[in-house]
């Protein structure tokens, strides 16, 4: 039996786990460096361009110092809030990869991807053809809409026999079952990676949807293979190394990773994350370690949907007496938002309307903004 967590918070929000980790030396050992790279929204947030944009009907009724002390009240709990919680998302990451579940998942899954490379050749060719037509129908349009151009499927789509295998088989399984692919346990297609996958991905999945994780995968560290993910999306099997994803957000975190295994976790800030229709993501990541180096990396994928909640108040400014116009916002060092505007959040036509007249947004961005559904990453914000 594995031993179960008894530390309160580490069974509150990795129950399905259920093995005792101290990770407390390894947060200890995060190098000062690795914290700072992530300029956003990692441990020096605070210091970050959080500004407070005053519109206040009222704001005649109290004195000047007593409004710029509510307001810098309002920007600091915000930031806290947000340094808070990518600490907890480094914290999570860090407890993922030093379970033993992470290393006796990277094994098992490693071998069982090796296997599906030595596939026939005719059936990766008939399963390719049918995965062309799955990414036409669903992933190249989404891709188009953000990126405002024709994407060759040839751009996303994986050479690899694993990749092509596990991506078609899985989605027409997910499928015929009537179900998200994200709650396919079993495609029970004979493979070996299927025996692994409905082992694991139960718990991987239960964790993911219990601490809000959009994704989760596992990456080899050696060949740098996408052995797991909960979504299933473009890059699982593939190699980001060599494959559609090679040079990405995702591919540069990992290599980062492993690279530097002692710093115990890295964090990129919000960025398109092509699997997901360029929608932004917030990725973190931590070394699955054996006698100090890195044998895989546990990759966390997070929508920005948190990041607005607590940016944003949850869409309370009134109550947090920020008025009917006033807002707090996250910026970063490209002077583009890390959340959503309050105006495109109350209303999107009138945000239209008002950046389109001021030409404070131009035609691609509000294009982007309107295909991605946010103005994270996107719209720049001066002064």
């Amino acid at each position: 039996m594995v031993q179960q967590e008894t530390t309160a918070s580490a069974s509150r929000r990795l129950l399905d786990i259920g093995e005792a980790v101290d990770v407390r030396g390894r947060l200890a050992r995060t190098s000062i460096a690795t914290r700072l790279a992530f300029s956003v929204l990692a441990v020096t947030v605070v210091s970050l361009l959080v500004t407070v944009a005053v519109g206040l009907d009222h704001s005649e009724e109290l004195t000047d110092g007593v409004v710029r002390a509510r307001f810098a009240a309002v920007r600091s709990s915000r930031a806290i809030g947000v340094e808070t919680y990518v600490r907890g998302l480094e914290t999570d990451a860090l407890q993922l990869a030093s379970s033993p579940m992470a290393a006796e998942a990277a094994t098992e899954l490693g071998e069982a991807v090796t296997e599906l490379t030595r596939l026939d050749g005719a059936v990766i060719d008939s399963l390719a053809v049918d995965l062309v037509d799955r990414y036409r129908d669903e992933l190249l349009p989404r891709l188009e809409d953000v990126r405002g151009d024709v994407v060759p499927v040839g751009t996303v789509l994986p050479t690899g026999a694993a990749a092509i295998y596990l991506q078609s088989t899985y989605l027409a399984a997910a499928e015929n079952a009537g179900i998200a692919v994200r709650l396919l346990g079993d495609a029970r297609d004979g493979s070996r990676w299927s025996d692994v996958h409905a082992d694991f991905h139960p718990r991987y999945r239960s964790i993911a949807d219990r601490l809000g994780f959009d994704d989760l995968l596992l990456v080899d560290a050696e060949t740098r293979v996408v052995l797991y993910s909960v979504e299933k999306r473009a890059d699982v099997g593939t190699s980001l190394e060599l494959g559609p994803f090679s040079g990405s957000a995702l591919a540069t975190l990992v290599d980062d990773v492993v690279r530097r295994a002692d710093d115990g976790v890295t964090v990129r800030d919000l960025a398109p994350h092509a699997p997901a229709g360029d929608e932004p993501r917030l990725l973190v990541a931590a070394p699955v370690l054996d006698a100090g180096r890195a044998d895989a990396v546990v990759v966390v994928v997070v929508a920005p949907d948190e990041l607005n909640r607590i940016v944003t108040g949850d869409g309370e400014w009134e109550e947090a007496e920020l008025g009917e116009s006033g807002e707090v916002y996250l910026v970063g060092p490209d002077d583009r938002l890390r959340s959503d505007s309050r105006a495109f959040v109350e209303d999107r036509t009138g945000f239209r309307e008002s950046v389109e007249a001021a030409g404070s947004v131009t035609a691609d961005e509000l294009r982007r903004i309107d295909a991605a559904g946010t103005t994270a990453s996107i719209q720049r914000v001066d002064g």
